[in-house]
């Protein structure tokens, strides 16, 4: 059981670190033949950092794969764990909420609606609501 709960805290750590660099700024590319820019000289003040981007509620929704006890609480030390590692990626999260969802479609729904922000849930669901 224990090794369920570090799989599953290891798999949503490595979602959620997978979204955050897929939508976070891109730098532009250089183009062919296209010279640096200066060097920074001393004294030049280096640039403040970016103020965390600040997430009232994380909404993690799962599929009833399982007893829905079991689900909750195994999953419960990952509100603290993503909160810790979301901070070290400049996210200021103050509360994770896990629900499980009555079926596999109200995942999905759910995700659409906008009521959760990550969802868990099969490639069918995904696929049913992905135009969503």
């Amino acid at each position: 059981m224990r090794k369920l709960s570090v799989f599953v805290a290891l798999l949503l750590i490595a979602s959620i670190m997978l979204l955050a660099t897929a939508c976070g700024p891109k730098e532009p590319a250089p183009t062919e033949g296209a010279t640096p820019g200066p060097a920074p000289t001393e004294g030049t003040p280096e640039p403040k950092p970016a103020e965390p981007v600040e997430i009232p509620k994380l909404r993690i929704a799962y599929v009833p794969s399982m007893d829905v006890e079991l689900i909750l609480e195994t999953t419960e030390p990952l509100k603290q764990l993503l909160i810790d590692e979301l901070a070290n990626h400049n996210f200021d999260v103050k509360e994770v909420e896990i629900t499980v969802g009555t079926s596999f479609e109200a995942v999905g729904e759910a995700l659409s609606a906008g009521s959760a922000d990550i969802g868990f849930s099969s490639a069918l669901v995904y696929i049913t609501y992905d135009d969503e």
